[in-house]
């Protein structure tokens, strides 16, 4: 479609109890242009074949996703000889997202340069898990409508924001449900402004987990106020330095970030996915009383 802005189209899907919320390629009724820059040659473009993990078996229905910061291209139908192409690429920092119904998704941090053509190859995708629980807060009480974040343990590379693999929301009872889980080690995360940031971690390698009653700890208001120079943002990492897991990984510019962590010491992290640049700029010790945490600076 020469000239005409591209595309990417999706469709909400969910489920009963602890649904799980995500976006397909495909038709539906929520379309968003993104921006195409100038110049053809600023393109990348990818290729990859979805197979059934152990073999070379193509998977034909499936869908093959690449984000970034100022793009999202997706592809979601039936392939009879497993072949996605996927073109008009921003270059730069992206997501490569490979999920197929009944299978694990595979998701993965690429570098792509301007004009580059990427030969992803074989993707496997093996037999989905599924992870679920009851998150409740200090007092017993459900952890009600909370976003619950599922992350690949410590393969984040140094200065990038997480992947978002997957994501569940608590229902009344504050059960959640994670499906299309590839088999690995996760660590799961609760992310609202209302609840404690809490971290656990599941081995799915097995199979389907269940992580049972998961009781969040007793927190304080943390309020994280960055100063950077103007138009300048920066991947801020808060890292819980007992466990020497992360607890979010975000890009952040100007603004208050307000979260509720437990008593510990923590680490906030200021990286570069360009070169995988990360250096600890500030620590703090939360113990029963609220904080202001200010960091960055010229």
């Amino acid at each position: 479609w020469p000239g005409r802005p591209r595309v990417w189209v999706g469709r909400a899907v969910g489920g009963a109890g602890g649904a799980q919320t995500k976006v397909d390629g495909g038709a539906g009724e929520l379309s968003r242009a993104a921006p195409v820059p100038a110049g053809k040659d600023s393109l990348a473009s990818a290729r990859a074949r979805l197979v059934r993990a152990g073999s070379s078996a193509p998977i034909t229905r499936g869908q093959i996703g690449i984000s970034g910061l100022s793009s999202n291209f997706q592809s979601h139908q039936e392939r009879p000889n497993g072949v996605w192409e996927i073109d008009g690429i921003v270059s730069g920092s992206v997501v490569m997202r490979a999920s197929a119904p009944g299978f694990g998704t595979v998701a993965r941090w690429l570098n792509l340069a301007p004009g580059q053509h990427l030969e992803l190859g074989d993707i496997g995708l093996a037999q989905e898990a599924r992870i679920r629980g009851r998150l409740l807060l200090a007092d017993g009480e459900p952890a009600r409508e909370v976003n619950v974040l599922l992350e690949p343990l410590r393969t984040t590379p140094d200065g990038e924001r997480f992947l978002n693999y997957l994501a569940a929301r608590t229902d009344s009872n504050g059960d959640f449900l994670l499906r299309g889980v590839a088999p690995g080690l996760y660590q799961v995360l609760p992310i609202s402004r209302s609840v404690p940031r809490g971290v656990t971690t599941v081995d799915a390698r097995a199979g389907d987990v269940d992580v049972g009653r998961w009781v969040l700890p007793a927190a304080v208001e943390v309020r994280l106020l960055p100063d950077f120079p103007a138009e300048q943002s920066h991947v801020v990492t808060l890292r819980d330095r007992a466990t020497g897991l992360r607890l979010f990984s975000q890009r952040m510019r100007h603004g208050t970030r307000i979260v509720h962590l437990p008593a510990g010491t923590y680490d906030l992290e200021l990286g570069s996915p360009a070169t995988g640049y990360l250096r600890t700029c500030k620590s703090f010790t939360v113990s029963t009383q609220a904080l202001e945490v200010r960091f960055g600076g010229s």
